[in-house]
């Protein structure tokens, strides 16, 4: 298998529910499954939304099931890493943190640091994933690294 093939596959795999997803909204939007009203109260005009069918649950689960392909093929590529370091791939996962300054010991946490032909625990990844200091805590960004400091 090609380097980083299991991770390319989960991508394209990830790529597929996506598609299924739209698919899904799409057919959800042609039963029109909402619609507005004009009510008048008092004389007054309200704009009222009248849903006839809910958003159906399997839409998230597509979602997650996305997700979930994404995040693996992270995780495949840390382990092939460290694998192509001719190092054991046990308990090696793709790190992330909540800041670039806790990033290098999620690094060592993760078993990324088997990565390293070094020995000094210093990956030089292309990015790290990371939240800002004001920015809504259940959102991710990607930093350079340049930025890292």
């Amino acid at each position: 298998m090609a380097n980083f093939e299991a991770s390319r596959l989960k991508v394209a795999r990830s790529r597929t529910h996506l598609w299924a997803l739209v698919e899904a909204i799409r057919a959800y939007q042609l039963r029109a499954p909402f619609h507005i009203e004009v009510e008048i109260d008092n004389g007054k005009k309200f704009w009222v939304a009248k849903v006839r069918e809910e958003m159906p649950l399997e839409f998230s689960a597509i979602l997650g099931d996305s997700i979930h392909n994404l995040r693996a093929a992270l995780d495949l590529l840390a382990c092939e890493l460290v694998r192509l370091n001719h190092q054991s791939d046990a308990d090696v996962y793709f790190p992330f943190a909540n800041s670039a300054a806790d990033f290098p010991a999620m690094m060592v946490r993760r078993h990324m640091d088997r990565a390293s032909s070094q020995g000094s625990g210093a990956v030089a990844l292309p990015c790290a994933l990371v939240r800002t200091e004001n920015s809504n805590p259940d959102v991710m960004m990607v930093k350079p690294a340049e930025e890292w400091v």
